[in-house]
Protein backbone atom coordinates (compact mmCIF):
# COMPACT_ATOMS: atom_id res chain seq x y z
CA UNK A 1 0.00 0.00 0.00
CA UNK A 2 1.24 3.17 -0.78
CA UNK A 3 2.26 6.13 2.12
CA UNK A 4 -1.09 8.23 0.56
CA UNK A 5 -3.59 5.82 1.00
CA UNK A 6 -1.83 4.98 4.47
CA UNK A 7 -2.11 8.32 5.50
CA UNK A 8 -6.17 8.48 3.70
CA UNK A 9 -7.10 5.46 5.74
CA UNK A 10 -5.06 6.83 9.15
CA UNK A 11 -2.85 3.47 9.16
CA UNK A 12 0.92 2.89 9.41
CA UNK A 13 2.56 0.58 7.24
CA UNK A 14 3.39 -2.02 9.85
CA UNK A 15 0.04 -1.92 11.25
CA UNK A 16 -1.48 -3.06 7.62
CA UNK A 17 1.39 -5.17 6.66
CA UNK A 18 0.26 -9.04 6.14
CA UNK A 19 -3.60 -8.25 7.37
CA UNK A 20 -6.17 -9.66 5.28
CA UNK A 21 -7.59 -7.26 2.55
CA UNK A 22 -10.53 -7.45 4.48
CA UNK A 23 -8.92 -4.70 6.87
CA UNK A 24 -9.40 -1.76 4.01
CA UNK A 25 -11.65 -3.43 1.66
CA UNK A 26 -15.74 -4.02 2.90
CA UNK A 27 -18.63 -3.97 0.58
CA UNK A 28 -21.74 -2.38 1.58
CA UNK A 29 -24.42 -5.20 2.79
CA UNK A 30 -26.51 -4.99 0.49
CA UNK A 31 -23.84 -5.63 -2.42
CA UNK A 32 -24.68 -8.82 -4.07
CA UNK A 33 -21.31 -10.26 -4.15
CA UNK A 34 -17.95 -9.85 -1.72
CA UNK A 35 -15.64 -9.37 -4.36
CA UNK A 36 -12.14 -10.95 -2.28
CA UNK A 37 -14.02 -13.24 -0.33
CA UNK A 38 -16.39 -14.30 -3.00
CA UNK A 39 -15.92 -15.17 -6.75
CA UNK A 40 -14.81 -12.09 -7.94
CA UNK A 41 -11.20 -12.15 -7.14
CA UNK A 42 -11.48 -15.78 -8.52
CA UNK A 43 -12.49 -13.80 -11.65
CA UNK A 44 -10.55 -11.72 -12.18
CA UNK A 45 -7.57 -13.86 -11.84
CA UNK A 46 -9.54 -16.13 -14.35
CA UNK A 47 -10.51 -13.21 -16.90
CA UNK A 48 -7.06 -10.75 -16.85
CA UNK A 49 -8.64 -7.48 -15.38
CA UNK A 50 -11.65 -5.95 -13.00
CA UNK A 51 -13.35 -3.10 -13.88
CA UNK A 52 -15.53 -0.47 -11.89
CA UNK A 53 -15.74 -3.17 -8.95
CA UNK A 54 -17.75 -0.82 -5.99
CA UNK A 55 -16.29 -1.25 -3.22
CA UNK A 56 -15.37 1.06 0.78
CA UNK A 57 -12.56 2.02 1.98
CA UNK A 58 -12.55 1.40 5.73
CA UNK A 59 -10.47 4.18 7.49
CA UNK A 60 -9.04 3.06 10.84
CA UNK A 61 -11.24 5.71 12.45
CA UNK A 62 -13.94 3.46 11.22
CA UNK A 63 -15.14 6.16 7.85
CA UNK A 64 -16.04 4.48 5.14
CA UNK A 65 -15.14 5.62 1.34
CA UNK A 66 -16.66 4.68 -1.49
CA UNK A 67 -14.47 3.46 -4.20
CA UNK A 68 -14.51 2.12 -7.68
CA UNK A 69 -11.97 -0.81 -7.80
CA UNK A 70 -10.00 -1.89 -10.95
CA UNK A 71 -7.34 -4.44 -11.42
CA UNK A 72 -5.25 -6.53 -13.21
CA UNK A 73 -3.02 -9.51 -13.36
CA UNK A 74 0.75 -9.73 -14.09
CA UNK A 75 1.83 -13.36 -15.27
CA UNK A 76 4.95 -15.07 -15.82
CA UNK A 77 6.30 -15.92 -19.42
CA UNK A 78 4.09 -19.07 -19.22
CA UNK A 79 1.48 -17.99 -17.58
CA UNK A 80 1.65 -18.32 -14.17
CA UNK A 81 0.30 -15.80 -11.73
CA UNK A 82 2.80 -13.25 -10.32
CA UNK A 83 0.61 -10.84 -8.95
CA UNK A 84 -2.52 -9.04 -8.99
CA UNK A 85 -2.29 -5.26 -8.82
CA UNK A 86 -5.26 -3.15 -7.84
CA UNK A 87 -6.06 0.63 -7.70
CA UNK A 88 -8.78 2.30 -6.33
CA UNK A 89 -10.71 5.18 -7.52
CA UNK A 90 -12.10 7.39 -5.24
CA UNK A 91 -15.85 8.15 -6.15
CA UNK A 92 -16.60 10.98 -3.31
CA UNK A 93 -19.17 10.91 -0.10
CA UNK A 94 -21.42 7.98 0.63
CA UNK A 95 -24.39 10.09 0.19
CA UNK A 96 -23.20 10.94 -3.72
CA UNK A 97 -22.13 7.02 -4.42
CA UNK A 98 -24.52 5.55 -6.74
CA UNK A 99 -24.56 8.68 -8.45
CA UNK A 100 -21.16 9.35 -8.87
CA UNK A 101 -19.95 5.43 -9.07
CA UNK A 102 -23.24 4.25 -10.71
CA UNK A 103 -24.15 0.82 -9.86
CA UNK A 104 -21.50 -1.12 -11.47
CA UNK A 105 -19.95 -4.40 -10.24
CA UNK A 106 -18.37 -5.45 -13.69
CA UNK A 107 -15.36 -7.87 -14.22
CA UNK A 108 -13.90 -8.10 -17.79
CA UNK A 109 -11.29 -8.64 -19.93
CA UNK A 110 -12.06 -5.91 -22.44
Amino acid sequence: MNRAALELLGYAEEEIIGKAVGTIFQQEEQEEEDFFRGTGLARLVREGVARDVELTLLAKSGERIPVLFNGSVIREEHGRLAAVVGVPGMCGSASGRRRRCGNQRNVSNK
